[in-house]
């Protein structure tokens, strides 16, 4: 049985709307079966009277801003993962599936030879208002099986009602007492100091596979991660993207001549298109496995500066011009200024 507590707390400085102003993720508002998540003055904000900690949001927050502090999720995920059963519902996690994270489904049906999700109990559900937390669950599923496609593996789903006898489920009642009292688990692989949780496990994930397969790209795009790239001709190497980059996806070179990138910290968050001025960023729709599980980066772009022979400023130089971009927009909109000076 599901254990309820209204316990869930939220981390502003890990929300995405507390690194850049203008985000605009609600996914965790879009989630909330209860409406007790909401946004007012561009941040989240719970209402703890009406939450029932269903914690539906947890499974959507892509840098583990809200969490409950009853729980510890990474555990019982790796107990699963650890364990001969294929089954996976809730009463076996004693929490919603909901709260289960895209990576983290991708990571047990990586280290399962067979997963399925019992769903069976989703629909008579009381705090599946709205079939909210199974579209969370459904939707969650199917993306982790477009990734696990390539690996030809998929996680299942049963909405079949099973019927135990009393022997049945007293023989899986203690089965899992003796297992909780003896098992021991180490979970020093999925902590780190900047990324959430379920991106260091879907690391592991891919560390424990990656190096068997012929062909480590995998074409497509997923909501989750991204692959990006920057137009050289439009870079103005000005450093918003590094600067507010929430998970240091993107960083400098020594010199502040390259920008670098790790897929691998990439959450999909989108400052960096938002908060680039000419629109340099866009999506490569395609991904290199070595690279996300060993965390290398790759080089985006890299700059050659000269100085300006208007304003004596050093710019990114693209070809050999010799003026840098303001000077050539100041020349070209207000050189009138100049005339009607001289006249």
């Amino acid at each position: 049985m599901i254990e309820l507590k209204n316990d869930i707390k939220i981390e502003p400085l890990k929300c995405l709307r507390g690194d850049y102003l203008y985000n605009e993720c609600s996914l965790c508002v879009d989630s909330c079966p209860q409406d007790a998540l909401s946004i007012k003055t561009k941040r989240v904000n719970i209402n703890h009277s009406i939450c029932n900690g269903c914690a539906g949001c947890v499974g959507v927050c892509p840098t583990q801003a809200i969490g409950l502090s009853h729980i510890n999720k990474s555990a019982e995920i790796l107990k699963f993962i650890g364990d001969k059963n294929s089954s996976l519902s809730c009463e076996d996690m004693k929490f919603c599936l909901s709260m289960i994270h895209v990576e983290e489904f991708i990571s047990m049906g990586l280290r399962k030879d067979e997963m399925i999700c019992d769903l069976s109990k989703c629909a008579k559900c009381e705090i599946n208002k709205d079939n909210k937390l199974l579209d969370t669950i459904e939707k969650n599923i199917e993306q982790s099986n477009d990734f696990l496609s390539f690996f030809e593996k998929s996680v299942k789903k049963t909405y079949e009602i099973k019927k135990q006898d009393r022997r049945e489920i007293f023989r899986k009642f203690t089965q899992n007492l003796v297992k909780a009292q003896e098992e021991e688990v180490d979970f020093s692989e999925v902590y780190h100091v900047e990324l959430p949780t379920h991106r260091q496990l879907f690391q592991n994930s891919l560390k424990s596979v990656v190096l068997d397969l012929k062909d480590t790209v995998i074409v497509g795009e997923f909501d989750f991660i991204k692959n990006k790239k920057i137009d050289f001709n439009t870079c103005t190497n000005c450093g918003d993207c590094v600067q507010f980059c929430p998970t240091n996806a993107l960083s400098y070179s020594s010199d502040k001549m390259t920008v670098l990138f790790q897929d691998s910290k990439c959450i999909a968050c989108h400052i960096c298109d938002d908060i680039c001025k000419p629109k340099s960023f866009s999506n490569e729709p395609s991904l290199d496995l070595v690279n996300v599980a060993f965390s290398r980066a790759s080089k985006l772009i890299e700059h050659h500066l000269a100085v300006c022979s208007e304003c004596k400023t050093p710019f990114s130089q693209k070809k050999d011009e010799k003026i840098c971009s303001r000077c050539v927009d100041f020349t070209t909109n207000y050189s009138d200024i100049f005339k009607m000076a001289s006249e």
